[in-house]
């Protein structure tokens, strides 16, 4: 399976604000150091490994969530029903909400 993986897209459907539905995706270009952990079974090294090779077009699903989040697309409630770390991002969003906030008060 690792040598034959080329590209993994997983797309998930959510309800957007004001109706309809918004697509939400995590894009995986395989290269050879995710080939490894495929072929070693280290699978939980995946979204690190994802993460850090961005600048190759890939997009962990939790990133493309939290976008949406604060796009105004999509509710909290969507995202974290969604995400693959809850913790990690239930913490992205409410460091986003303070620096918004304390970046508010400093407009006033």
């Amino acid at each position: 399976l690792a040598a034959a993986l080329n590209l993994v897209l997983c797309q998930s459907l959510l309800e957007k604000v004001g109706g309809g539905r918004v697509p939400a995706y995590e894009i995986m270009k395989v290269n050879s150091g995710m080939r490894n952990l495929i072929r070693e079974n280290r699978l939980q090294q995946l979204p690190s490994a994802i993460q850090t090779s961005g600048n190759e077009g890939n997009l962990l699903l939790d990133d493309y969530l939290f976008n949406l989040l604060i796009r105004n697309r999509v509710t909290e409630e969507a995202v974290m029903e969604r995400c693959q770390d809850i913790k990690a991002l239930s913490l992205r969003i409410k460091t986003w909400r303070e620096e918004q906030a304390k970046a508010a008060r400093k407009g006033r």
